[in-house]
C-alpha cells in the first residue's frame, strides 16, 4: 500500500469517526477543513488544465501568426522587387522615347536641310541623288546596302539630255560631258554634286 492509499485511508476513517461523533467539533473541523481542500484541489487542477490548454491553443496561434507574417514578408519583399523592376522598365522607356524623340529630330532636320538643297539643285539627277544621299544616311546608315548603279537616261525623263555616244565605265571627271552613271557610295555623291 502506497502513501496515497495510506492517504485516502485515513481520510476515510476520519468520516467515520466523525459521523460516530457528531458533537466533536475538533473533528467535525478537520473533516470540513479536509472537505473544503479536496473541492479547492479539484477546481485547481481544472483551472490548471485550463490553463495549459489555453497555453497550448496560445501557442498554436502564435505559430500561426508568424507564418502569416512570414508569408506577408515574402509577399511584400516580392513587391518590392516587382516595383523595382517596374521602375527601372519605366526609366528604360522613358530613355528609349528621348532617343526616339532625337532620332526623329535629327531626321526631320536633315529633310529640312534635303528638301533646301533639292530646291536649291536645278539639275534632276542632281535633286534625285540628294534623295538618294539622305535615305543610304538616314534609313541605312547602320546597315549599308548597296543598290548598284544608277544609269541615267532619256526613255522616261525629257528633261534629261540623251547620252553622247557608248557609256564609259571609267570616266574621266574633267572631261566636262554628261555623267553616264552614279555610284550609291556617299563619297561618289559628294564629288558629283560638287563637279555640278
Amino acid at each position: 500500500m502506497d502513501g496515497q492509499e495510506n492517504f485516502e485511508e485515513l481520510i476515510k476513517r476520519l468520516y467515520e469517526m466523525a459521523r460516530e461523533n457528531p458533537d466533536d467539533e475538533d473533528l467535525q473541523a478537520i473533516v470540513e477543513l479536509i472537505k473544503f481542500l479536496r473541492r479547492s484541489r479539484g477546481s485547481l487542477q481544472s483551472w490548471n488544465h485550463r490553463y495549459r490548454s489555453d497555453i497550448t491553443n496560445l501557442q498554436d496561434e502564435v505559430n500561426d501568426q508568424m507564418l502569416t507574417n512570414e508569408s506577408l514578408q515574402q509577399d511584400l519583399l516580392r513587391a518590392q522587387q516587382e516595383m523595382q523592376q517596374l521602375a527601372l522598365e519605366k526609366q528604360r522607356l522613358a530613355q528609349e522615347r528621348e532617343k526616339i524623340r532625337a532620332e526623329l529630330k535629327e531626321i526631320d532636320r536633315e529633310v529640312k536641310v534635303a528638301a533646301a538643297k533639292v530646291r536649291s539643285s536645278k539639275s534632276l539627277y542632281g535633286k534625285f541623288s540628294i534623295v538618294w544621299n539622305f535615305l543610304q544616311s538616314t534609313f541605312f546608315s547602320d546597315d549599308p546596302q548597296d543598290f548598284g548603279k544608277i544609269e541615267p537616261g532619256n526613255d522616261d525623263d525629257p528633261d534629261i539630255p540623251p547620252s553622247a555616244g557608248p557609256v564609259d565605265p571609267n570616266p574621266n571627271p574633267n572631261s566636262g560631258g554628261d555623267k553616264p552613271w552614279m555610284s550609291s557610295s556617299r563619297a561618289d555623291i559628294q564629288r558629283d554634286l560638287l563637279d555640278r
